[in-house]
């Protein structure tokens, strides 16, 4: 930084005394001052640039740095916290699920730990010999980060040793996320199947709604074959493409939910609110024609 003030000073020495020498020599030698002048001040706003860049990574670096170490603090007074309240004999319920919450907040805290240390190390990945002092404060930090990562790998080492009861209760709640997302993912899931009146007729999804078989007289049986069905994910499926030149809704949708775009190839219906769509109903039949 220091190196770069003074090469600003130096140039804006140099431009001031070549205006005094344009003046001078102005008749003898005009179009060569202008010239010296006009990269003169090229120079000085290079040198400008620089200054700026350095210092918008400086004060980046230094926000980062101070984040990292608020973590790292938060990470020592949660670390205490569980030891004090694991080192009670008669550990309550409440106070077993306060520890796994804990931890959970521990592992954030790492995660974000890590990521603000892949920005700093990006950032400070081109600084030069002059800031040797950030470089140094950087390495310094990124090895506390390590430090902190393996002791709370012995706290929970510690944890598991003093009590297998506290590993079943880690493994029981990995159980609980690895349920919640499987839940997540039914509820997701909805199916959809078309086809000509015979072919839905035929693989049991619909039923006679009347004298006859037609789009207007079916309904979808109550014990319809699932396996027909193409299943989807909801929050990513946007668009079902369908053959045929006219087309039923057998199964109901709220009109508002959606709308049927022709294509080259028949039609495509196009979920516009995906929540609202399947809500009446997870499955979606199109008689086709």
């Amino acid at each position: 930084m220091k190196t770069i003030k003074i090469a600003v000073v130096s140039v804006i020495l140099a431009f001031t005394s070549c205006q005094g020498d344009v003046q001078d020599d102005s008749k003898k030698d005009g179009e060569s001052g202008s010239e010296e002048v006009a990269r003169l001040k090229s120079e000085l706003e290079n040198l400008k640039l620089q200054m700026s860049d350095k210092d918008s990574t400086i004060n980046q670096s230094v926000r980062l740095f101070n984040e990292i170490q608020d973590n790292l603090i938060s990470i020592n007074l949660k670390e205490d916290e569980i030891r004090i309240k694991s080192r009670d004999v008669e550990l309550s319920e409440d106070s077993k699920n306060w520890i796994i919450e804990e931890i959970k907040k521990l592992n954030m805290l790492r995660e974000e730990n890590a990521r603000k240390a892949s920005q700093l190390r990006k950032l400070t990945s081109n600084l030069k010999k002059e800031n040797n002092e950030l470089i140094a404060m950087r390495d310094n930090l990124l090895k506390q980060i390590e430090e902190k990562d393996k002791e709370i790998e012995r706290l929970r080492n510690e944890l598991a040793d003093m009590d297998r009861e506290y590993l079943e209760l880690f493994d029981a709640y990995q159980e609980q996320v690895e349920l919640a997302y499987e839940t997540m993912l039914e509820l997701n899931e909805a199916y959809y199947a078309y086809g000509t009146v015979n072919e839905l007729r035929d693989n049991n999804v619909i039923e006679k709604n009347g004298a006859f078989y037609t789009l207007k007289t079916i309904k979808i049986k109550s014990d319809l074959n699932e396996e027909y069905f193409t299943k989807v994910d909801i929050t990513k499926v946007k668009e079902i493409p369908f053959e045929g030149k006219k087309y039923e809704i057998i199964t109901e949708h709220p009109t508002d939910s959606y709308q049927v775009v022709e294509t080259d190839n028949g039609h495509k219906l196009v979920i516009t609110n995906y929540k609202k769509f399947w809500k009446i109903s997870k499955f979606l039949v199109i008689g086709i024609k």
